[in-house]
């Protein structure tokens, strides 16, 4: 079963396994994380596999469900990332305990998140201003908290977040055995 909305498809695979497949929104992380909230439920120790497609998307959502998923329910999440992993849609990867790309999948490290939060978007505000006061400072803690998610789930500490925020200033791609190196990933698909 899926259920289709603007931007992103949530797909109901089987038992405990789901996909997100397109932007990462307060819609679709609310349709994704209550799917997964009523598995957990089910049987908490049991794994849940979330397959996962997206370019990103608002990066408050993608903070949220990382604290729900490694934080407050801590359940059994295995990641499957396919086609591209990008921006702030990394943070949804990084929640499985056990994480898993596909041998075409990128990971693309980029700080384009802004556009599609629409709180970034009145008044002609543009992410970067100065003196914008509050929204500056979000926009820097949003830097610093995906830097140092994105470090500390690095399974082999080969990551600082020094390293993830020139990453992402650079606009970085890496590939599957990029990312199996670096310790993001637990293995390739073959």
């Amino acid at each position: 079963m899926s259920e289709k909305d603007k931007g992103h498809t949530i797909s109901e695979l089987g038992d405990r396994r789901f996909g997100l497949f397109g932007d990462i929104t307060p819609d679709s992380i609310q349709r994704l994380g209550d799917k997964i909230l009523r598995s957990y439920q089910k049987n908490p120790d049991k794994e849940i596999e979330l397959y996962l497609t997206s370019l990103g998307g608002w990066p408050i959502i993608a903070f949220a469900f990382y604290d729900l998923i490694t934080k407050v329910l801590k359940c059994n999440l295995r990641t499957i990332g396919s086609g591209s992993v990008s921006s702030v849609a990394l943070l949804v990867f990084l929640t499985g305990r056990v994480r898993v790309l596909t041998p075409h999948t990128i990971l693309y490290f980029r700080r384009g998140w802004y556009r599609s939060e629409p709180a970034f978007k009145f008044n002609g505000f543009h992410p970067g201003q100065d003196g914008v006061g509050g929204l500056a400072r979000l926009e820097h803690l949003s830097d610093d908290y995906f830097a140092e998610i994105v470090a500390q789930s690095s399974r082999n500490g080969k990551l600082t977040a020094d390293q993830v925020t020139a990453m992402v200033r650079d606009e970085v791609v890496i590939t599957p055995p990029e990312a199996l190196a670096l310790g993001l990933v637990d293995e390739i698909l073959d």
